[in-house]
């Protein structure tokens, strides 16, 4: 797959719904156009809804950075929790995916919800979303 056959929706798209609030940043190097909303506030979220035609080659993918003052989220499809991410890293790691396989045909949910937990190490509890892409072929 390359970006030809995908979707890309950034994360200022009036398509990605935030709950409030959430900083939006240009901090330019390394994001998907350049920007990406940021909070560190346990229970926000951020969601994105599309529609698929179904089957194998039926992704979504959520789109953010890693980070050394980065924490925790759980990923939900649909209302289901699917388990968590730690967004921690030392340094700054770009361009980072967490995605859903075989989607189902049909209009579908996918959240990120920050739990104000973190790795030990970690500075913070940030949690950041860059983009959403979908693959639906």
């Amino acid at each position: 797959m390359n970006d030809s056959e995908s979707t890309f929706v950034d994360d200022t798209s009036s398509d990605v719904v935030y709950s409030s609030p959430w900083k939006a940043e240009t901090p330019g190097l390394g994001l998907h156009v350049a920007t990406q909303h940021i909070t560190n506030i346990g229970g926000n979220k951020v969601s994105h809804t599309f529609n698929t035609t179904g089957g194998w080659s039926s992704t979504i993918t959520y789109g953010y950075h890693k980070m050394r003052n980065a924490g925790k989220a759980a990923m939900y499809w649909d209302g289901q929790c699917l388990g968590t991410i730690s967004l921690y890293d030392p340094g700054n790691v770009y361009h980072c995916e967490l995605t859903l396989h075989d989607m189902p045909s049909g209009v579908h949910t996918v959240m990120v919800k920050v739990l104000n937990q973190k790795e030990p190490v970690s500075g913070g509890t940030y949690v950041n979303v860059d983009y959403f892409r979908q693959y639906d072929f």
